[in-house]
């Protein structure tokens, strides 16, 4: 091979080059010789990772079959926080400083969410937005949910639960009435209040949930029904415009006495 051929071989091949670097691994150090940059490639796909002036690596960009994602390191290499898209939803998650998670950001095809996490990493609240619309739960250290707040086109609704997740209270409001149930153990209405356009109204159930008795006031004067174990009203004491007046029924509901 004469010296121009070579040197014409020595021509294509930097032409080559300047087109196209293949390596797995790309390194970009500083003046001191320390790497601050590094991209490559693995079986779980191509990564780009950034270093401090102590090597420390501080964030890494990666693609793999799931999907990219981003994580961001703290001065002690514990990773605080990390964005992901993969194919559910994106998603974004924020570490304290002993790398418990604290809060997370997703977006699925039901609609945005947040949770907010104690200092173990365990979900207390979270955030979240439906096509129904807008509602806020609350958990216990044991996860239990223990509040639940939820807007929707016909009202807004409070649940508050026991230890054990059973419901106990609730408030509700929509446009017609607004209301409170209380609940035993057992999950059991026991007492209702509600403001009605005909007016308010109290009931007391039994452990069966059968209502026993109920205090209401409508226009025409206030009314206390005591019923029996069927729900059957066997006493009534009204106030009319007439004066007061007492019923007593017998268990069809029949009125058997009245005075006056």
């Amino acid at each position: 091979m004469t010296t121009e051929e070579r040197v014409e071989k020595l021509e294509r091949e930097l032409a080559r080059l300047a087109e196209r670097v293949q390596t797995r691994r790309l390194e970009i150090v500083d003046t001191e010789g320390k790497t601050r940059a590094a991209l490559l490639v693995t079986k779980d796909g191509p990564g780009l990772g950034l270093y401090d002036e102590k090597g420390q690596s501080r964030a890494m960009l990666r693609v793999d079959k799931d999907g990219p994602r981003l994580h961001l390191f703290d001065q002690n290499g514990i990773g605080r926080a990390w964005l992901d898209v993969f194919k559910d939803a994106p998603g974004l998650g924020l570490f304290d400083e002993n790398g418990k998670i604290r809060a997370t950001l997703e977006v699925t095809r039901d609609g945005p969410m947040l949770r907010l996490y104690n200092e173990h990493g365990e979900a207390r609240a979270a955030l979240s937005i439906s096509k129904d619309g807008p509602g806020l739960a609350m958990h216990d250290e044991k996860g239990i949910g223990r509040a639940g707040l939820l807007v929707t086109e016909h009202g807004a609704s409070l649940v508050l639960s026991d230890e054990k997740g059973k419901s106990r209270a609730a408030l509700s409001v929509n446009k017609d009435r607004a209301g409170v149930l209380v609940s035993d153990e057992n999950g059991k209405v026991r007492a209702m209040l509600a403001a009605l356009k005909q007016g308010p109204v109290l009931t007391l159930c039994d452990e069966k949930g059968k209502t026993r008795a109920g205090l209401l006031v409508p226009k025409n004067g206030p009314a206390l029904v005591l019923a029996d174990e069927n729900s059957e009203p066997r006493a009534v004491l009204s106030i009319r415009k007439h004066g007061p007046g007492l019923d007593l029924c017998d268990e069809k509901g029949k009125t058997i006495w009245s005075a006056p």
